[in-house]
């Protein structure tokens, strides 16, 4: 009925597109009530070998440990979704004219000719740079298009060399050439109080990064985070060898150098008695390029040609454009493009930060992409304590006990490793709003723990009442705790407590599962995606790690509460009759009125 509704209300080929969502839900409608009908059978099995399930959940959580440090992405601070979009940018060397990088594009710009309906395209050029992009409606997203018009722009780039390209849209970035910066996707920052010393680290770190076949382009910057990084020097090496085997000066090729370039040093003279302000300069040095300098020629005093490649060489490094300090500290940034896949390149980023030895007041971390700074990690870390610490402190008040509020606080790493589970199968990045998702996914996991531990105890109350014979040895309290028991004959107590978990798991497992399947059902449209836009959302992630850590909780909770309250209990049973031996005040186990009438399957009537 829901699906043929959301037909009517929308289009079927968007029913279409989600119709794997509704058949998930209708299989898990269909599991979960085959587990609800046996569920008395399936705790009073989990009772009786109470030790697969302990050890099904220390195995569960050790899972969940491995994944959040070895597997799941992590990420920083959101970014707000993008359109979906295809965008290729490109810069040429320094100095080129913006003539030939408008030329350039228009490359790419013929590549996808002719533009269809639906499609819109705009680019622009400036100095030795150009942009592209190209926007799709909506019915044009479930076509060939943007996949044809991605590989056909991408197949033009492997043609080109001499300058730097990058497109990003509908799949990974691609880059090519040998601009750093912004476009890198590795970026690490270290901090120290004196620069030399500092430069000698990042050159240190830099050799390191130069011996990775996956690394590219490793760059040297001083700026902030978000500052340009792509600033280059172009050098002239001359040869002093070829010089003197041509019995040529170092003044005369620079001389020849700086009038190709049109940056001869201006002289004054009287010129038909006016002082006259002149300089030299070739007739094309108004538009000639860096790179062309090495293919001219230059004659000699001899009248000999020398072609310049011969005398000079044109090489070009990284400037870093600005000293930066932070907290009185000195500020450098490596930056560079490693070929992998992310987990391969978080993987690298972790070694290198290893292998880096710091004197004492220096520090280096990771600021790649959108990764939490070590502050930020700190401060949300702090937040998710603090959610526990005073869940704690309001179950302790309310329980007045110590022991159940940490019983209901296992819940909570049995839902962690849902959501460690659920980043890592879908590769999505454990981000600050999937943490702050952990916030809401808390307070929720423990209603449902606070519900089943309540309900065993009402239980108890319940039974005993019913069978007046034991009522004598256990406190006169509306809620008796399974420890309470204690002074009741082995047998029966264990019989007791046995039936009240089994019971009250059932009788507790519809409001469990409606608290979290609700929960969970208002969550999934925030996953369910009508377009296949390009990036996520603040909610999404958030969404995620809700929906992943409220399954494995009710599974857990329903599966493995029962029995850690079963082992608990015991435990106190053994350590309240211990101390009772000790001071000599064991309880005489003796009934006081005749026994309850029992049903056919034991219970009292």
């Amino acid at each position: 009925l829901a699906f043929a509704a959301f037909a009517l209300v929308k289009d079927w080929n968007a029913a279409r597109d989600i119709w794997p969502w509704f058949a998930g839900a209708l299989g898990l409608m269909i599991l979960v009530g085959l587990f609800a009908s046996y569920v008395e059978r399936l705790t009073a099995l989990h009772l009786r070998f109470w030790w697969y399930p302990v050890l099904l959940l220390a195995g569960v959580i050790w899972g969940g440990i491995h994944l959040y440090r070895n597997e799941v992405n992590m990420g920083g601070f959101w970014r707000q979704q993008d359109k979906e979009t295809l965008v290729v940018y490109l810069e040429r060397p320094v100095g080129t004219d913006v003539i030939l990088a408008s030329e350039t594009m228009k490359n790419f710009e013929r590549e996808i000719d002719p533009i269809p309906a639906g499609v819109t395209m705009k680019t622009t050029s400036w100095d030795n740079r150009a942009f592209m992009r190209i926007e799709f409606e909506d019915e044009m997203l479930r076509t060939e298009y943007p996949e044809l018009f991605r590989n056909r722009l991408i197949m033009l780039a492997e043609e080109m060399g001499g300058m730097f390209i990058w497109i990003n849209g509908f799949g990974d970035p691609y880059m090519k050439g040998g601009r750093g910066g912004g476009m890198s996707n590795s970026l690490i920052r270290i901090t120290g109080y004196n620069s030399k010393e500092l430069d000698g680290i990042c050159e240190g770190t830099m050799d390191r990064l130069s011996h990775n076949r996956r690394v590219r382009n490793v760059r040297l910057t001083g700026g902030d985070r978000f500052d340009r990084s792509d600033t280059d020097e172009t050098l002239i090496l001359i040869d002093r060898q070829a010089l003197a085997n041509r019995h040529l000066t170092v003044m005369e090729v620079v001389g020849y150098l700086r009038r190709l370039l049109g940056i001869e040093f201006p002289w004054h003279m009287l010129v038909e008695g006016e002082d006259q302000r002149l300089q030299l300069s070739f007739a094309n040095a108004d538009n000639i390029q860096y790179d062309q300098i090495v293919n001219k020629t230059m004659t000699t005093r001899g009248g000999q040609r020398v072609r310049l490649s011969d005398l000079v060489e044109l090489v070009q490094r990284p400037v870093i454009t600005s000293i930066n300090r932070r907290d009185q500290q000195y500020s450098m940034q490596i930056n560079w493009e490693y070929i992998g896949t992310d987990k391969m390149r978080q993987r690298y980023i972790s070694d290198i930060l290893d292998g880096i030895e710091l004197p004492y007041g220096y520090t280096v971390e990771d600021v790649s992409g959108e990764q939490l700074s070590e502050e930020e990690e700190e401060e949300l870390n702090s937040m998710l304590w603090l959610t526990a610490v005073f869940i704690f402190m309001t179950l302790a008040a309310l329980f007045e006990s110590v022991t159940l509020p940490l019983l209901v606080l296992l819940s909570l790493p049995m839902a962690l490793s849902g959501v460690m589970a659920i980043f890592w199968q879908t590769g999505s990045q454990f981000d600050s709003s999937a943490r702050i998702g952990l916030v809401l996914l808390f307070g929720i996991v423990v209603n449902n723990a606070i519900l089943l531990v309540n309900r065993f105890r009402l239980q108890v109350r319940e039974m005993l009442d019913d069978d007046h014979r034991w009522s004598h040895l256990v406190p006169d309290i509306p809620r008796l705790g399974g420890v309470n028991l204690w002074r009741l004959p082995a047998a029966e107590r264990r019989e007791l407590l046995r039936r009240a978990i089994c019971e009250g798991t059932r009788i507790q497992l519809r409001s469990i599962l409606l608290t979290s399947g609700t929960t969970i059902a208002g969550l999934l449209p925030l996953l369910i995606r009508l377009t296949d836009a390009e990036g996520k959302d603040i909610w999404e992630n958030l969404a995620l790690s809700s929906i992943g850590g409220l399954a494995s909780s009710t599974i857990l909770i329903v599966s493995c509460m029962p029995v850690l309250y079963w082992v608990f209990t015991h435990l106190g049973w053994w350590i309240a009759i211990g101390w009772a031996r000790l001071r000599g005040r064991m309880p005489v186990h003796q009934p006081v009125g005749p026994p309850s009438p029992l049903d056919p399957d034991g219970a009292p009537v």
